[in-house]
């Protein structure tokens, strides 16, 4: 992906509504509350973190942080 032999948490998130919309099946309940399969796919993107590393003075440490909170790099 973008030429590496490897994938990111950014390529995922990415991909992600490509990949499984149309695998969602709604039930009724969600088509009465105009859920969409999108709306699914964003809310469990939402409910992840992803592992960011943060150098911290002196040593490196993992810190997790929200995907949609992290800022630009």
């Amino acid at each position: 992906y973008h030429g590496r032999d490897y994938v990111l948490p950014d390529d995922v998130i990415t991909m992600a509504p490509h990949v499984m919309e149309h695998r969602i099946v709604l039930r009724q309940e969600g088509k009465l509350k105009k859920i969409t399969q999108g709306d699914v796919v964003r809310m469990a993107l939402d409910s992840i973190t992803v592992p960011v590393f943060r150098e911290s003075p002196g040593k490196g440490e993992f810190r997790f942080v929200p995907v949609r909170e992290r800022p630009d790099d």
